[in-house]
């Protein structure tokens, strides 16, 4: 015996997970939470941007400090003497700072590319952190190669 109804097939959208990027099967009309079954994150779908790297998202700002926590380290070593040189200006402390800051953006987009590793939110945070280290430490080594140039005197 067949039913003369049409079946009723409802439109999906593919939507992302923001925690693990996996692509999921949504309903086309519906909009408010879903829960991804590999993650178990749960993410907004429908009406509202489907964008959902917030600052408000507690990965973000790890995925952001992460990667400058090297020259902070370095940085604060060389203000407690413990890195320091015999100079005047300790050159070798400033040279140490200067090198930490190449690692900067190296560390930040190492995390940025490695998707199969961290959340999306905490590369996207590093992702940010990365491009912020290649202004300020672009900066900071034309301030250095001008410092040198100048001539260090004792």
């Amino acid at each position: 015996m067949s039913s003369d109804l049409p079946e009723i097939v409802e439109d999906k959208v593919m939507v992302t997970c923001p925690s693990c990027d996996k692509s999921l099967a949504s309903p086309l009309n519906y909009s408010g939470k879903v829960l991804c079954p590999i993650c178990e994150q749960e993410f907004q779908v429908g009406d509202e941007d489907n964008f959902e790297i917030e600052i408000k998202d507690q990965n973000f700002w790890i995925g952001l400090l992460v990667p400058v926590s090297f020259p902070i380290l370095i940085s604060i070593l060389v203000s407690t003497g413990i890195l320091s040189g015999n100079s005047s200006p300790d050159l070798m402390g400033l040279m140490y700072f200067m090198c930490s800051l190449i690692l900067w953006p190296v560390i930040g987009f190492g995390i940025a590319k490695s998707s199969g590793t961290f959340v999306k939110s905490f590369r996207a945070g590093a992702r940010i952190s990365a491009k912020i280290a290649l202004i300020i430490g672009g900066l900071m080594w034309f301030w250095f190669f001008g410092f040198i140039a100048g001539g260090v005197t004792n």
